[in-house]
């Protein structure tokens, strides 16, 4: 049996966001598991006056404990997080900042992702926040301010 739909083309209306930094929002935060059964934390992110959402995965594994606690430290700086707080329902709706990066996907194209979170003092610069798809606001700049001198910075 044949479904019956009446299909109209579409214009494809995806715009890839341009590498830089942005105000976010955490628009969910969930703790699950890795395939592998390491405990994470996944965060889906709006993006300041852009229809798009970025995905980061902080992944709990003991054997990088260092790295594990620079990137937990720099989520709790950037959303004004208090330290310790891991009860990750309480972060959502929390404003912070951070910097993207072109990363390949599981298919081997590009994605925009995050590099890292940026702080309070390293976003201050950054417009303010602006829901998605208002369509009475548009994004001061498509390509926020650089830093240049955090270029290198990497957890």
């Amino acid at each position: 049996m044949a479904i019956n739909w009446g299909f109209e083309e579409v214009e494809n209306e995806f715009i890839d966001l341009p590498q830089g930094m942005y105000r976010c929002r955490i628009k969910t935060a969930e703790e699950t598991t890795t395939s592998t059964g390491k405990p994470m934390i996944s965060l889906m992110l709006d993006i300041s006056g852009h229809n798009q959402k970025l995905f980061y995965n902080l992944v709990f594994d003991a054997s990088h404990a260092s790295i594990v606690n620079q990137k937990l430290q720099s989520i709790y700086d950037s959303f004004d997080i208090p330290r310790g707080n891991m009860e990750a329902s309480q972060w959502v709706g929390k404003v912070g900042a951070l910097k993207t990066r072109k990363e390949k996907d599981q298919y081997g194209g590009d994605r925009t992702g995050v590099r890292y979170f940026l702080s309070k003092k390293q976003a201050m610069n950054l417009p303010a926040w602006q829901e998605p798809g208002d369509a009475n606001t548009k994004p001061k700049s498509l390509t926020p301010p650089s830093i240049d001198s955090l270029d290198d910075v990497q957890f």
